[in-house]
């Protein structure tokens, strides 16, 4: 196993021991090879450890960051499918990330994903959860989680996975490297991001409305799950190989 022992200088903080054992008991409760496995929490003269399944690989950060940048765009829907997977069980037990990022997504060696890090997730079966504004990561969060964090639905998630998948594709994300938190959050607001094509030419215009639609501002139009997501994906894979096949006949 794996453990993760919270520092000694943030052992006597009420908020860190409230996020590790929030971590520990969503971790008990969820049970997917797409999410790392939490087995027990330790107590131990007053310091907290997790005991966790021990996970060989690297951050999809530090893959896109500095060892890939751009993942071309097939290989990261596949690499992508099994993260859905993996948070739609979690929605189907009532938890919501709210930090879905690619610093909390491990790529395995064998290319698959595994989320961790629940440690600010919501869980909606017990009710119990974190009260405040701008919980989770500015890059990634919803527009409307920043207003309410203890609101969010599972569609904040989905705004986070497809910021995600437009990291994989473009190697980047929307804005600049040092844009300001302000700035992150009123482009966001405004629904205006430049389309991954911008970045990177090489993706399909099926994808960008999908990712487009993940993200979007209004939550009426945002993909509803992360069932619905797959579900789109799959669909630019299928016109994908369709205009492959007529380009054959031609």
């Amino acid at each position: 196993v794996a453990l993760k022992v919270l520092h000694a200088q943030y052992s006597q903080d009420p908020a860190y021991q409230e996020r590790f054992e929030r971590e520990a008991t969503l971790g008990l409760k969820l049970n997917h090879e797409g999410i790392v496995k939490v087995y027990d929490l330790i107590v131990d003269g007053g310091r907290l450890a997790l005991a966790m399944e021990l996970v060989s690989g690297t951050e999809l950060s530090h893959q896109i960051g500095q060892v890939r940048g751009p993942i071309p765009w097939r290989e990261a829907l596949a690499m992508f499918d099994g993260l859905l997977d993996a948070v739609s069980h979690a929605h189907s037990e009532g938890v919501i990330h709210r930090d879905l990022k690619p610093e909390n997504i491990m790529v395995c060696e064998g290319g698959g994903l595994k989320v961790l890090d629940f440690g600010i997730a919501r869980d909606e079966s017990s009710g119990k959860t974190k009260t405040g504004t701008g919980m989770g990561t500015v890059d990634y969060m919803a527009p409307e989680q920043y207003t309410d964090a203890s609101k969010v639905d599972a569609r904040a998630d989905i705004y986070a996975l497809g910021m995600t998948l437009y990291e994989m594709v473009a190697g980047r994300l929307p804005w600049a490297a040092n844009a300001t938190e302000f700035e992150v959050l009123n482009t966001k607001a405004a629904g205006k991001l430049p389309p991954p094509t911008q970045f990177y030419p090489d993706i399909p215009p099926e994808l960008v409305s999908v990712i487009e639609q993940a993200m979007d501002v209004d939550l009426g139009r945002r993909c509803e799950s992360a069932d619905a997501f797959r579900s789109a994906l799959e669909g630019v894979i299928r016109s994908a190989g369709e205009a492959a096949m007529r380009a054959c006949e031609e």
